[in-house]
């Protein structure tokens, strides 16, 4: 009981931590003038914000079908909607990515094989940094050296360094033979289950990334992340905001991989921060900057908690065993 208090209240520090850095962020500028910025987001670019959000939950939704299919399942688009956008859900409340482990429970408890389940969230995840490093990168070129953060730049190339390093670890046929030799070894069960995992993990990834499939799977994936940089577009149409297109996908690129490394629940507050950081390169003004950031990153975490949160009562999975899991 008294472990479970210590988790809760280390989820509401985190939480806090998110709430502390938003504060700083508006007090950083003039709140008066912020809250003026603020009060001229209408309801009805609101409502387009949503609407072109939302496209990016049905791309979203057939890539996961797409890649289940391709490990040999087949699950309803609903049921497949339902799991994706509540793991995210838990994902924005929750840190150190919970939303993805409860993403391979969801998928077990449809059918799925176990290693499966895991490569299948492994896989989307590699097609989000890919395809995100593909927006980006060539705003670097387009962009003035002088103009750009030397923070973004390491963060892109680090993206990449990683990015090959997994193809390269990846694309080592004996690997799966290595998985065995050091299986054969090992006498303790419970360590040789978890390498008959990663060994089977390895291979479901092998066969995701190599074949001709990945291709459709990453255009689906640069629709999903155009489709987010065209949310925080729209939020800057409404309020007069003049920003480039390319700033604003250079934005919520560099945005998105902040979320990488989960410091916050959703990345709320480091999230907007680089935006705010990003967007200063095109001269936009700080408090406008700022607002832009807040209500597109507010109005996808409250999509998302809005459709995932009741999705997750649906399902075997209790919120309350996340929030108390180590």
């Amino acid at each position: 009981m008294i472990k479970n208090k210590i988790h809760i209240l280390r989820y509401l520090f985190s939480f806090l931590i998110s709430l502390i850095i938003l504060l700083f962020l508006i007090f950083c500028g003039d709140v008066n003038r912020f809250i003026k910025v603020l009060s001229q987001v209408s309801v009805n670019s609101v409502i387009i914000m949503v609407i072109v959000y939302a496209l990016s939950w049905i791309f979203r939704t057939i890539r996961l079908e797409r890649t289940v299919a391709s490990l040999g399942s087949k699950m309803p688009f609903k049921n497949l909607f339902k799991l994706n956008i509540s793991g995210y859900a838990l994902n924005v409340l929750l840190p150190v990515k919970i939303g993805d482990v409860a993403r391979m429970l969801f998928l077990k408890a449809e059918g799925m094989e176990g290693d499966k389940a895991i490569a299948s969230v492994i896989y989307i995840r590699l097609l989000d940094i890919i395809s995100i490093i593909m927006l980006a990168t060539p705003v670097l070129f387009i962009m003035t050296k002088e103009s750009i953060p030397n923070w973004a730049i390491i963060s892109v190339i680090s993206c990449i360094l990683i990015i090959v390093l997994i193809f390269v670890f990846l694309s080592i046929g004996r690997m799966q033979r290595l998985f065995d030799i050091i299986e054969a070894k090992i006498t303790l069960k419970v360590t040789k289950g978890l390498l008959r995992v990663g060994k089977e993990v390895h291979w479901n990834l092998r066969n995701l990334l190599f074949k001709s499939s990945v291709y459709c799977d990453m255009f689906y994936s640069i629709l999903i992340w155009l489709s987010e940089a065209l949310t925080c577009y729209v939020v800057a149409l409404s309020l007069n905001a003049q920003v480039s297109p390319l700033l604003i996908i250079f934005g919520v690129s560099m945005a998105n991989i902040s979320k990488i490394v989960p410091a916050t629940p959703g990345g709320i507050g480091i999230y907007e921060g680089i935006i705010v950081g990003i967007f200063a390169i095109g001269g936009i003004e700080y408090n406008k900057a700022l607002v832009i950031a807040i209500v597109d990153h507010l109005i996808k975490n409250l999509f998302i908690i809005s459709i995932g949160i009741p999705a997750i009562s649906t399902t075997n999975l209790k919120l309350t065993n996340l929030l108390t899991a180590r």
